[in-house]
């Protein structure tokens, strides 16, 4: 029985704290009466989390697992079994045994996915869009005439190599749309000596992910089976304005990271909550300063010196690669956050409001306030009104950088 309900979202563009954030929330003392639900992106996520001396970059599980809380994948989140092998992989390492339910209509992401996201980035050259090249765009793109799911993964190896086959050939007929994009994926491919050897290896990874599943079962049938009191958080990837309804094309990312999907979990398990469950915890995460990491628009940049002139950033995880470059960073503006949140508030209320009559605490949280190194941090603001608004629907004109005591912010704090 679901007795609480908790959603945690980035207000930005990522890289808001979200992991440690969703660790923070868990009693390890009752960890197996959580179930953190992602519910959105792939493998793309690095919500990192530091705990009881460990560290580690979730992707496929939850960030509460070093405390031993569950995941469940719903079927809006895209798997990719050769990141979950070496994920887990990881987490045995430190003597974690994760416990994972995943939804078998997830999507697979394939090796053949991730070869055509990246060749479409190298061939855009300085015109990338900023795509981490793990092949989340690819895979749903793909999917929509080649289905691959979790449940499409038995113990039949040559159905699965005909799929492959057919994944394959299903890139290359791009090549009077996409000439240099394909020839490049043809490259690659043949550069392997032996594909059979691809195909083996990727379908022993599918059936570890597979068999490493608790269960795989959809939403409505999991929750109908739960019979411990259980506090689930839907711990949301990448951040609000990476998605189409806030971001720039083509710098967006192809997956929804707005409520719309927690809304599809409550459409079809609203009757399996306690009727004392009527409140969403809903947390929008913020730092006290913006971060970017890939091509597209991030307005009041600044460059990482001018910036550490206020925060003290150490960041072993986003770490400069080939298709994103480095991480960029910018002064906050209070009142595009306020005003994405309450756009979101609204939305959440009038989907899920009637279904299961939940009502919404918004709450803002600012992280990473240890890296302040003075309080008298650049924002954007007003500054006739040099301090947070108390109301989401509070308007900054007009706009400006000024210096603002951080303490002012702390109306806004959880």
């Amino acid at each position: 029985m679901i007795t609480k309900l908790i959603a945690v979202i980035g207000v930005n563009f990522g890289d808001e704290g979200k992991g440690q954030f969703v660790n923070n929330l868990i009693d390890p003392a009752y960890a197996d009466n959580y179930l953190v639900v992602r519910y959105n992106g792939g493998a793309q996520a690095g919500h990192t989390v530091e705990y009881n001396g460990m560290r580690h970059v979730f992707s496929h599980f939850g960030s509460g697992t070093l405390k031993g809380a569950r995941t469940y994948l719903t079927d809006a989140f895209i798997c990719n079994p050769n990141v979950f092998f070496v994920e887990r992989q990881e987490l045995l390492l430190k003597q974690c045994y994760p416990k994972i339910y995943i939804s078998g209509n997830s999507r697979i992401t394939t090796p053949f996915d991730v070869l055509w996201n990246r060749c479409l980035e190298t061939i855009r050259g300085s015109n990338q869009h900023g795509s981490v090249g793990l092949g989340i765009n690819a895979t749903i793109v793909r999917h929509k005439s080649i289905p691959f799911i979790v449940d499409s993964i038995t113990n039949d190896y040559d159905l699965f190599v005909k799929t492959m086959e057919k994944i394959k050939k299903h890139y290359l007929n791009f090549s009077e749309k996409h000439p240099e994009e394909t020839k490049l994926f043809l490259s690659c491919v043949n550069e392997y000596k032996d594909i059979n050897e691809l195909y083996r290896s990727f379908y022993e990874k599918c059936l570890y992910m597979k068999n490493c599943a608790i269960q795989t079962i959809d939403m409505y049938d999991f929750l109908r089976s739960e019979r411990r009191e259980t506090t689930v958080i839907f711990e949301g990837a990448q951040g609000l304005q990476l998605s189409e309804q806030y971001g720039v094309m083509p710098y967006c990312t192809p997956t929804s990271c707005s409520v719309s999907n927690i809304e599809k979990q409550f459409s079809v398990s609203s009757s399996f909550y306690d009727k004392k469950c009527n409140t969403m915890d809903v947390y929008y995460l913020t730092r006290p300063y913006i971060t970017r990491h890939g091509a597209g628009p991030l307005p009041n940049e600044v460059s990482f010196e001018e910036i550490s002139h206020f925060f003290n950033i150490v960041d072993t995880t986003n770490m400069p690669n080939d298709y994103q470059g480095s991480i960029r960073y910018a002064y906050m503006d209070p009142s595009k956050i306020t005003s994405i949140v309450s756009n979101e508030a609204s939305l959440l209320y009038t989907l899920i409001y009637g279904i299961n009559s939940v009502r919404l605490n918004k709450k803002i949280v600012i992280t990473c306030q240890d890296q302040l190194i003075t309080t008298n941090v650049p924002i954007i603001g007003s500054v006739n009104s040099p301090s947070w608004p108390s109301r989401f629907d509070y308007d900054f004109s007009p706009r400006e950088i000024i210096n603002i005591d951080i303490n002012a912010l702390k109306s806004l704090l959880v």
